[in-house]
């Protein structure tokens, strides 16, 4: 049987760490973003990138379509943008 070294234990246990406080820090910013639009009527878009990867994720909030086009510009960018909605009234 083949050991695993600690090093690559303790590597690994590092980067599953970064990656839920990562997706912990972008739902919290998605449920910031969320709660704005609805106390103040405002229309949301958040987009982040992850650099490691080049993941975008575009969040937008509000009645309107408004933030479509961002969308649509950035259809041709690899990978393909993780997009969520939220119609909010």
């Amino acid at each position: 049987m083949a050991r695993i070294s600690k090093q690559s234990k303790n590597a690994s246990v590092e980067k599953k760490l970064l990656q839920q406080k990562r997706g912990r820090r972008k739902l919290c910013l998605e449920k910031k973003a969320r709660d704005y639009s609805k106390m103040c009527g405002a229309e949301v878009c958040l987009g982040i990138r992850i650099r490691q990867s080049g993941k975008v994720f575009l969040y937008s909030a509000g009645a309107s379509e408004f933030w479509s086009t961002l969308c649509s510009q950035l259809d041709s960018y690899y990978p393909r943008p993780v997009e969520r909605h939220e119609k909010c009234l």
